[in-house]
């Protein structure tokens, strides 16, 4: 029976190659694996991935993708249940099979046993080494046991350039005449990292007071706000219901297509996000895990995830797959001057609590 699956396995792998797949990476797809029957649940950050390329997958392998979503950091705590960093720790955590997680989280899940180590038969050396060396050195699993990073880039702001003659700042979101017009994202610490930036200090600071300058500032931002918002901001700014936002993640980038909408870095700083790709411990279709994450770190499938997500992948080999035009992206591939003026948020351990606490004052 198992030599009549993998023959099945390999006729699949002879049409994805056809159809675009590379052999190698179709041959790998196809390999012999020991999963049980079911849905391999996948849950990824929103607006990062493709959704053809699931189906290519599924073409490919005898295997169903369930493609879950999430729109913060605060949510994806609460959906894992992360002790310590969870505003809900009651949540039923539910099983995932691959999981695309940020630094910040990322460090929390090895450093509690939660991931498992990557099969290097599977996900193999040659594909990571088509990762920029900056982009693992910036992960926090540098050699990527537990996790592959898949996506990066920079939190600011996006406005509409019809309302300000130059790049706002993040002291824009006190002004008053923009009242209800503005957003900031409903994640703690990004939240948080607009107000110490606007005060000119660390967006990791462990200073207790200098946390509860921020909760006062964010308390003054927050007046000015259409709200804390990390779902519907982007359609808000193309519609011309709000006028400035903070932004981050590829729905952004894709919200930069319309011509009166730019983006900006102020000059006092940005935060720089990285997500991987991991699978947890608990996974019930690990060989599965493994050949999806695999098939999206493939350069062509990189390449084509890239241009229709719009987000920089990190994968020196997919940027020859992309087209030229958005190759030369600014907002999307960052120059060195942008890269300058970024910092990666950082689980802060214990004094996550302090930002936790400041953050249910600022919205109660």
């Amino acid at each position: 029976m198992a030599i009549q699956v993998c023959s099945r396995r390999a006729l699949l792998a002879q049409g994805c190659a056809v159809a675009g797949i590379p052999a190698l990476l179709a041959a790998l797809l196809a390999a012999c694996g020991d999963d049980p029957p079911g849905l391999m649940s996948f849950l990824n950050r929103r607006d990062t991935l493709d959704p053809s390329l699931i189906g290519e997958f599924e073409r490919a392998t005898p295997a169903t993708v369930g493609h879950l979503t999430y729109a913060s950091d605060d949510e994806l705590a609460d959906r894992l249940a992360l002790p310590g960093l969870s505003r809900n720790p009651a949540t039923v955590r539910h099983n995932i099979d691959a999981i695309v997680v940020s630094n910040r989280i990322l460090g929390r899940l090895i450093d509690e046993g939660m991931l498992q180590e990557l099969d290097r038969a599977v996900v193999t050396d040659a594909l990571l080494a088509n990762l920029s060396p900056d982009v693992r050195r910036q992960s926090v699993d540098p050699e990527q046991r537990f996790s592959v990073p898949y996506a990066t880039g920079a939190t600011g702001i996006a406005y509409d350039a019809m309302e300000f003659g130059e790049p706002p700042g993040w002291d824009v979101f006190l002004e008053a005449r923009y009242t209800a017009r503005m957003t900031l994202l409903d994640d703690h610490r990004e939240a948080f990292a607009a107000a110490l930036f606007s005060l000119g200090e660390d967006p990791n600071t462990i200073d207790e007071t200098v946390i509860r300058a921020a909760e006062a500032q964010l308390g003054r931002m927050k007046r000015q706000l259409w709200g804390f918002d990390s779902v519907d901001h982007l359609d808000a700014l193309i519609e011309g219901q709000v006028v400035a936002a903070q932004v981050s993640g590829p729905g952004a980038a894709s919200a930069l297509l319309h011509p009166r909408i730019k983006f900006t870095v102020p000059a006092s700083g940005g935060t720089r996000w990285t997500d991987s790709l991991c699978i947890p411990h608990t996974a019930a279709h690990q060989p599965t895990a493994h050949r999806f994450i695999a098939f999206l770190l493939d350069p062509v499938i990189a390449g084509r995830n890239s241009t229709s997500a719009r987000f920089d992948t990190g994968n020196i080999a997919a940027r020859e797959e992309l087209p030229p035009a958005f190759a030369a992206d600014a907002d999307v591939f960052l120059p060195p001057e942008t890269e300058e003026r970024l910092m990666p948020l950082r689980d802060l351990g214990s004094a996550e609590t302090l930002y936790a606490e400041a953050w249910a004052r600022v919205r109660a």
